[in-house]
């Protein structure tokens, strides 16, 4: 586990996660289309667009009860994690694992030379979380068009220029699991 953790609250998570998966949200990535701008009041039945970045960014506030507010952009919360002190990790030897640890992976931006030999950006990065084997995202890969989980072993990049950065941020146990773990103890 990382040095610096994020605390989560598990039941809104699971709510969370499922309200989200089971709305009518589509993926879409345009300037500010796919962000929530009032993360504190907007309900998810609210929303209808969301990109990769806006989707972490919307799940990480209200999970947190508003304790993390990281900013918009998957180059930008990469950043962020990095800068707060949160240590990478190996994705294919970590994102598989059942051990209640939520995850965030990104993968870079492609870049390259356009017509005119400019440098520009020619596939957008990307960011997920991966708990307990999955990932949630907002995606539209695989026949998705908006949140998803998908295995985590899908998100691998056969581009070594463009290979996943993995953080562990924080425990996810549900009060069952945490109520096993203290009677283990007792």
């Amino acid at each position: 586990m990382s040095t610096n953790t994020l605390c989560f609250f598990p039941f809104v998570w699971d709510s969370l996660i499922t309200e989200l998966e089971d709305s009518t949200i589509k993926y879409k990535m345009f300037k500010s289309e796919g962000k929530v701008k009032k993360l504190a009041t907007t309900p998810v039945k609210a929303i209808r667009c969301l990109d990769c970045s806006g989707y972490v960014q919307y799940v990480l506030y209200k999970t947190t009860y508003g304790n993390v507010k990281i900013p918009q952009g998957s180059w930008k919360q990469k950043k962020y994690f990095f800068d707060n002190a949160f240590v990478p990790v190996n994705y294919i030897e970590n994102a598989g694992k059942r051990d209640n640890i939520v995850r965030i992976a990104f993968r870079d931006a492609k870049r390259g030379l356009n017509e005119k030999g400019e440098k520009v950006r020619l596939k957008a990065g990307h960011v997920w979380f991966i708990y307990n084997g999955m990932t949630h995202e907002c995606t539209k890969i695989f026949g998705n068009n908006g949140p998803a989980s998908i295995p985590w072993n899908k998100r691998i990049s056969t581009n070594k220029k463009r290979q996943n950065t993995c953080f562990e941020i924080g425990q996810l146990s549900s009060f069952k699991s945490q109520l096993e773990s203290l009677n283990k103890t007792l």
